[in-house]
């Protein structure tokens, strides 16, 4: 099995659920920690929309020139193809619950920076 657990400048993906990991999914799961004073890079789904819940912390939504502060228990979409990213500008981890559908050809993210 693949590695599940990514580090990142920001702070670290961890899949839960992909068709790598569970043949027949037609959802990608991460959980998605977010350094405080960070941000994820700007970046599109081409293939997905993109469904944001908040476990703990609370950060910033932009998506395209739009912000939406987010707090434990919001949940948000994002459309396909459309540039976002979230700020953490908190003092603690941001953590949020991502799922993606449908699946990218080939059952990989389908994510790119921009």
């Amino acid at each position: 099995m693949e590695n599940r657990r990514t580090k990142k400048d920001y702070g670290e993906l961890e899949v839960l659920i992909s068709p790598s990991f569970l043949e027949k999914s037609e959802v990608f799961v991460t959980l998605c920690t977010i350094n405080p004073k960070t941000k994820a890079p700007v970046h599109v789904h081409d293939y997905s929309q993109e469904h944001i819940y908040i476990i703990e912390g609370e950060g910033d939504l932009v998506i395209e020139n739009e912000i939406q502060t987010l707090t434990k228990g919001d949940i948000a979409a994002v459309p396909m193809g459309v540039p976002h990213t979230i700020y953490n500008e908190g003092e603690k981890p941001l953590k949020a619950l991502l799922v993606m559908a449908p699946v990218a050809p080939e059952g990989h993210l389908g994510h790119r920076n921009i």
